[in-house]
């Protein structure tokens, strides 16, 4: 079973859409609930949401469209592929947040036959499996640069980002969080001292 997100500013089509795609062996998981951006990611993580599938026209509840919220997720979760449901694909296009193959019009779903689009989704379910490890492989080598305390602060916020999709997931194991405490405080001690060789030094 391949679990795509559904974000709409209505509900009106949940009932329709997810046991349309039920059929093609896609979970479709829906919200209307208002919530922030970072909300939104952490909504995905919550219920391991492989794909997105995402309304234009999410203003006034929300405090932006589809596009602006796909063009965030694009940088927070960069494995993950979103598409844009839309009636004014003019209007989405123009705005070049999104390309034009991620941007539908809401009349696919309107046909019988929901193939296209169904195919579409579990592709990008799987390459988002796919990318996952990747993910796994750069969190590894992260992993054994903080356990030999070898790591920039750069890397450590790489690191931590890592950590919680995978974590989420359920791709990693739980970190003691003094481990994580513990790399965070030594380059802090680390910063503290060249800062202070620093203002020696003036």
């Amino acid at each position: 079973m391949y679990k795509v997100g559904y974000i709409d500013d209505s509900a009106k089509t949940f009932t329709n859409y997810t046991y349309g795609l039920l059929e093609y062996d896609i979970e479709l998981i829906c919200t209307n609930e208002k919530m922030s951006k970072v909300q939104l990611v952490n909504w995905i993580l919550d219920n391991q949401i492989e794909a997105v599938m995402i309304d234009y026209k999410l203003n006034p509840k929300f405090e932006f469209v589809g596009t602006e919220l796909i063009a965030y997720l694009n940088d927070k979760l960069p494995g993950l592929h979103c598409v844009v449901l839309t009636s004014y694909k003019s209007n989405s296009l123009e705005e070049k947040l999104v390309p034009k193959v991620l941007t539908y019009d809401r009349d696919i779903f309107s046909e019988l036959d929901w193939t296209e689009i169904a195919d579409t989704l579990k592709e990008y379910c799987q390459i988002f499996r796919n990318r996952m490890h990747l993910l796994i492989n750069q969190y590894e080598n992260l992993y054994n640069k903080i356990k030999a305390k070898n790591i920039n602060a750069e890397e450590n916020e790489e690191f931590l980002d890592l950590y919680k999709i995978l974590r989420a997931y359920g791709e990693v194991d739980d970190i003691p969080i003094e481990m994580l405490n513990d790399n965070v405080n030594d380059k802090l001690d680390s910063l503290l001292d060249k800062l202070d060789k620093v203002l020696k030094n003036e």
